[in-house]
């Protein structure tokens, strides 16, 4: 099983940088092998429920590159906005009699 891949922030370091002491992820590429992890636990999560939105908050990343990583291992994506609330089947009534 992969590793989890937490807060961006603190697990990579930008070309020439060190990630001490930072708290944002903005301007950190994602690369190689850590780029597939982090896109197949994002998928994961987006799969359990997670929104776009949730997943780019919880890993101090953009929306644009949550659903690039996303796009990048596969993912079918949901409608945008909130599920409508199925009826009960039995109290539906058919369309055309």
């Amino acid at each position: 099983m992969a590793p989890a891949v937490g807060p961006l922030a603190s697990a990579h370091r930008s070309v020439g940088g060190s990630s001490e002491g930072s708290s944002s992820a903005v301007g950190r590429r994602i690369t190689g092998d850590t780029r597939q992890i982090l896109g197949e636990q994002l998928r994961r999560q987006y799969e359990s429920g997670s929104s776009v939105r949730e997943l780019a908050n919880d890993h101090g990343l953009s929306t644009s590159v949550i659903y690039n990583l996303l796009r990048e291992v596969g993912t079918e994506f949901r409608r945008r906005g909130k599920p409508i609330k199925q009826q009960d089947a039995s109290s539906q009534t058919p369309s055309h009699a």
